[in-house]
């Protein structure tokens, strides 16, 4: 048992490595990641780590110390990795596990952990999307899946940056099916992203994997008899032929696009894509990323930070209203004790009956006055 986990944590390490990640400069797309982590889940304490030998290592952070690494064994994305699930811990100070986790009993003070194995296309985890927070807490199915959503994107980056990589040391690339680089053949059959080649001239599909043909709903026969104009929609394609003429021979981000599933569905995608000659033809080979379900998770957290605006406009205005009201009263109020005030003195001056005895002054000051 001991032996099969120690080659276990061998074929890790290889995987995490393959990614060539640790020890390099931020980047915006895995900062980006991590804010979206954070608002989604509503945690002060969001950050994306890779775990190697010894050290949990931070690839991109929010709300942690200025620290760019710690010790793999304080770490709780230790524990995390151990499978492929989340690992949701409530409350730290009251989980066994935990009671003496530096990071639950330092000043950080550590409650609510939170975390997303990143698990690559052959099953190994190689590190955590995780949230934290001081308080203890309980997250939503609905906030786990927009984490575990999170975390396939940051996979799909590695991926692709892994293509890249690829396709530079290719000083001189054969045809893809006769490619030195029988793992990039593999790269493409099995990723879980879908993956096509197209013919540059005609704009014919020329192969499919088969995560394209379960993503798309099209048989590989059926997407080998079309074009890359007919999983867009029409008013698409004039922008698609512009796109597609503006285009150079490297590895390229084409942005965000649509696409149309079979039965009619549109879905959003990012796309990436390198030309590489195939049996002959001028080719390019795409990777596909469905970003459908992140855009609406996006949108729904603005709908909420607006609702949530107009919520607290609605309630500063309210209590604007109110205070005004309250203060007109006061005003009421003061010129109200200032007259009973000034009653209450002609009271003490003439008598029981002030009203009287003011018209007795005012009957005796006018006699006076006229004699």
């Amino acid at each position: 048992m001991r032996r099969d986990a120690s080659l276990h944590e061998e074929a890790r390490l290889e995987a995490l490595f393959r990614y060539a990640v640790l020890d390099t400069p931020p980047e915006q797309v895995f900062d980006d990641l991590v804010l979206m982590a954070s608002r989604t889940c509503g945690t002060p304490i969001s950050f994306l780590s890779f775990i190697d030998h010894t050290r949990q290592w931070f690839k991109a952070k929010i709300g942690l110390p200025d620290r760019q690494e710690m010790r793999r064994e304080s770490s709780f994305c230790n524990l995390a990795i151990l499978g492929k699930e989340p690992l949701i811990i409530t409350d730290a100070q009251h989980d066994q596990r935990f009671a003496d986790n530096p990071l639950a009993a330092s000043s950080l003070g550590i409650r609510f952990y939170g975390g997303v194995p990143l698990v690559t296309p052959d099953g190994y985890s190689i590190g955590t999307l995780s949230v934290m927070s001081h308080l203890p807490r309980k997250i939503t199915p609905g906030q786990i899946e927009n984490l575990q959503l999170l975390a396939r994107q940051v996979i799909f980056h590695l991926e692709a940056r892994r293509v890249q990589s690829g396709i530079e040391k290719q000083e001189q690339p054969a045809t893809f099916s006769d490619s030195r680089d029988n793992a990039y053949r593999i790269f493409f059959e099995t990723n879980p992203h879908p993956m096509w080649i197209y013919d540059i001239d005609s704009l014919a599909f020329l192969d499919v994997n088969n995560a394209a043909v379960r993503h798309y709903g099209y048989s590989r026969a059926e997407f080998l008899q079309m074009t890359i104009k007919h999983i867009r929609p029409p008013a698409d394609v004039p922008l698609l032929l512009k796109s597609l003429s503006e285009t150079r021979l490297q590895l390229q981000n084409a942005g965000i696009w649509r696409h149309q599933k079979s039965d009619g569905t549109l879905i959003d995608v990012e796309i990436l894509f390198h030309d590489w000659p195939y049996k002959g033809k001028r080719a390019r080979v795409v990777l596909i990323n469905d970003i459908t379900e992140r855009l609406r998770a996006q949108e729904a957290l603005q709908q909420a930070h607006d609702e949530l605006e107009i919520r607290v406009d609605e309630r500063t205005r309210e209590l604007t209203e109110s205070n005004n009201a309250l203060q007109k009263e006061i005003a009421q109020r003061s010129l109200t004790e200032k007259r009973l005030t000034k009653l209450n003195q002609c009271f003490l001056t003439f008598g029981t009956d002030p009203m009287v005895n003011i018209n007795q002054l005012v009957v005796t000051s006018a006699a006076t006055a006229t004699s």
